[in-house]
């Protein structure tokens, strides 16, 4: 037990005497409500907090406190309707402001924590408000402002390893590899388990084939980040590209549950069921992707491939269609589009050109954008297209 520790609880001890004299001075509840935070007794520290709002409704360091305890253990909700009543009360502190970006970024509000951290917070020198702008950029999906900040970061924290790996992630997946491997070697340096770099130089061997490497350090990173859904999926894509598929399926099967919005993850999944021939349960993979957002055109591709290999012409047909009206260069339609030509009705043949599909392996430079099964897909099928051409 450290010193700090055994002065904490002696130092609640101390002021749980005074509370039983005088039950009602707030300020010594107040201590004590601070105390249990420092030691890590939240529910205890909220029932505090919430008897000191009994006697002051409208405090603002009350609610900001007991704002900040529900922030620490995830109860983001409960913390955005004290924040957003503070702001509404007339108070502007910035941790006001940083904590309600902080948790509309952690709810997925992402317009709403850049606009909060754009034209309501002061930006200038304060890293911990434009690193938490990089992040909500990169959740939007404009990397490049992501990066922009994220540079802006480090330049002032220079030697903070989350920001850095961060800023990696951003370069990653920007599709710029060396950069990224360089501030993730550099993050590593700096925190030899920093998790943005473990997945990044993993799913940088993925890349590269270096499958066993990956492994390796992807099992370091689940074991340390259990609630790492990248983690997941990158061990699970990786146990799919070297054939091992019930563990594939195990493992990206977790990160889905971590990241259940993910509909990439969804498609890797349905293939990785495809290639163990389970088409039922590609299928119903695929219908579940379909149910959180029926707007990505491979999903509807990976449908139309799970027809034709069932003999379903008519439809496959409807989904090579419908996949092909949401996105003109889906691979997954056009290889629907081969297998319909090709099995015509031969389930035996379509198994054998999926096999070969899967048992391709595709040379991936280093300065790719990250690939996946797809790509590997996408290859075969371009070969299997200029066959079918010389025939």
């Amino acid at each position: 037990m450290s010193n700090n520790h055994t002065a904490l609880l002696e130092s609640k001890k101390r002021y749980l005497s005074f509370h039983e004299t005088d039950p009602a001075n707030v300020g010594i509840i107040e201590q004590l409500a601070n105390i249990c935070v420092s030691l890590g007794e939240k529910v205890e520290a909220e029932n505090l907090y919430k008897k000191l709002l009994n006697t002051d409704p409208e405090n603002p360091n009350y609610n900001f406190a007991l704002s900040s305890l529900y922030i620490s253990q995830a109860q983001y909700q409960k913390a955005e309707v004290l924040l957003e009543q503070l702001l509404k009360n007339g108070h502007h502190d910035q941790g006001i402001y940083y904590n309600l970006a902080y948790v509309k970024l952690e709810t997925r509000q992402y317009d709403e924590a850049i606009y909060l951290l754009e034209n309501q917070s002061t930006l200038e020198d304060m890293p911990e408000n434009i690193a938490l702008l990089a992040r909500a950029y990169h959740h939007t999906n404009n990397l490049e402002k992501a990066i922009e900040l994220g540079n802006q970061v480090i330049l002032d924290t220079p030697d903070d390893p989350h920001k850095i790996g961060a800023l990696a992630l951003s370069y990653f997946d920007h599709g710029e590899y060396e950069e990224a491997t360089h501030w993730a070697q550099k993050a590593l340096s700096l925190d030899e388990n920093n998790h943005q770099a473990m997945v990044i130089l993993s799913s940088i061997a993925i890349e590269e084939q270096r499958f066993d490497e990956a492994q390796e350090h992807l099992e370091q990173t689940v074991k340390y980040y259990p609630n790492s859904g990248r983690g997941w999926f990158s061990l699970g894509l990786s146990h799919m590209a070297t054939r091992q598929l019930d563990l594939a399926v195990e493992h990206i099967s977790k990160s889905l549950e971590l990241m259940p919005n993910f509909l990439g993850g969804y498609n890797t999944l349905a293939w990785a069921y495809i290639a163990k021939e389970d088409l039922e349960a590609a299928e119903k993979t695929l219908h579940l992707a379909n149910s959180i957002d029926g707007g990505l055109g491979d999903t509807y591709g990976g449908l139309a491939v799970i027809y034709a290999l069932k003999g379903q012409k008519e439809d496959c047909k409807k989904n090579i269609i419908i996949a092909r009206r949401l996105d003109k260069a889906s691979f997954t339609a056009a290889f629907a589009q081969v297998l319909l030509e090709n099995i015509k009705g031969n389930n035996n043949k379509a198994n054998q050109i999926m096999q070969n599909i899967f048992n391709t392996h595709v040379p991936i430079g280093a300065k790719q954008k990250p690939t996946s099964i797809f790509e590997i897909a996408k290859q075969s099928l371009n070969a299997l297209e200029k066959d079918n051409n010389r025939n």
